[in-house]
């Protein structure tokens, strides 16, 4: 499933997103967002541990479906 990703800090510095977790821009009307393949369950597993290792407790993510987003909220 497609998830459109991002933070709501740091949303200047995406090389993270896009080297690490595998995300990809993809051209939404007049702007650019990112988005990244969740396989399954597993997978979306694997990269909250990658943000887990990468910003240790900085971070919480609000995952929603409708429509389907992974959000990385600092909680600082």
């Amino acid at each position: 499933m497609i998830f459109e990703i991002g933070f709501n800090r740091g949303a200047d510095n995406p090389y993270f997103l896009i080297e690490k977790l595998g995300a990809k821009w993809f051209k939404c009307a007049d702007y650019d967002i990112l988005n990244i393949n969740v396989k399954d369950f597993d997978h979306l597993k694997e990269i909250l541990d990658m943000v887990d290792e990468e910003y240790g407790d900085f971070y919480s993510a609000v995952i929603s479906f409708d429509p389907p987003t992974i959000y990385l909220d600092n909680n600082i």
